[in-house]
C-alpha cells in the first residue's frame, strides 16, 4: 500500500486434531492509496505516510467444518495528515 511489505508466515507444531498458521505482516502505507483503499471522500485529503503491522490467525481442528480466523491491523497513523 505504498510502500515495501515484509512478511514472515510461522507453522506451529500441527497435530492431527490442530492445523495453525500465522502470517506476520509489517509494511508502510500511503495516504492517498488508503483513501481510495477505505473508499473514503474525495475531500478527506489524506496526506503523507505511516508505519502499520498486522496478524492473520488460521486454526482448523478436525472436527470443525471451518477454521477460525483473526485478522488484526495496528497502525498510531503517526505521519498521516487529513485535509478534513
Amino acid at each position: 500500500m505504498g510502500g515495501p511489505v515484509r512478511i514472515a508466515i510461522d507453522t506451529p507444531e500441527d497435530t492431527p486434531a490442530l492445523r495453525r498458521v500465522r502470517v506476520e505482516a509489517q509494511g508502510t502505507l500511503d495516504g492517498p492509496r488508503l483513501q481510495r483503499f477505505a473508499q473514503l471522500p474525495v475531500n478527506a485529503g489524506l496526506a503523507g505516510m505511516t508505519d502499520w503491522r498486522g496478524t492473520l490467525a488460521v486454526e482448523r481442528t478436525a472436527e470443525a467444518e471451518n477454521s477460525h480466523v483473526t485478522a488484526r491491523i495496528d497502525s498510531n497513523l503517526t505521519g498521516l495528515a487529513s485535509a478534513l
